[in-house]
Parts: structure tokens; C-alpha cells; sequence
């Protein structure tokens, strides 16, 4: 039975095909690394624009909120002056 060491090209192919494959195995890993930490990045930069968006709208809700108050008020004291005026003029 031959070994590695008598067949010199059967040994350079196998150290060749080990090589290849470790290097297909770093490019993995990094790919893996690189891919995580820009899905953390992504997650990040939506979480903080979401919750930017999130403060916008509350902001504008509280604003519309206060107009309606505004409004109401308005249409309530310019209801009582027009029952007044109608009650004045009788």
C-alpha cells in the first residue's frame, strides 16, 4: 500500500484541497461576521428613526389635540353670544 509521502502529487493535491477549503471556510466566517454586524446596524439605525417617527407623530397628535380644544372652546363662547344677541334683540 502506498502512502501519502510516495505519491508526492497525490500529498501536494491533498494539502491543496485542505488549503482551498480553509480559505472557503475564513470567507464564511467573515461573511457571517460581516453580515451580523450589519443586520445589528440596520436594526439600530430603524430602531432609532422608528422611535424619531414615533415622537413626530405623538408631537402633532398632542398639537391637533389642542387645536380641537381651541376649536371647541371657540364654537362653545361663539355660541353663547350668538344665544345672547338672539336674546338681546327679542
Amino acid at each position: 500500500m502506498a502512502t501519502l509521502s510516495s505519491k508526492p502529487g497525490l500529498y501536494q493535491t491533498a494539502e491543496y484541497k485542505r488549503n482551498i477549503s480553509h480559505e472557503i471556510h475564513q470567507e464564511g466566517r467573515a461573511l457571517c461576521n460581516e453580515t451580523t454586524s450589519k443586520t445589528n446596524w440596520d436594526e439600530y439605525d430603524s430602531s432609532w428613526r422608528l422611535t424619531d417617527r414615533i415622537n413626530d407623530v405623538t408631537r402633532w397628535k398632542e398639537n391637533l389635540k389642542a387645536c380641537t380644544q381651541q376649536v371647541d372652546a371657540e364654537m362653545d363662547t361663539n355660541s353663547n353670544l350668538i344665544l345672547l344677541r338672539l336674546y338681546v334683540t327679542k
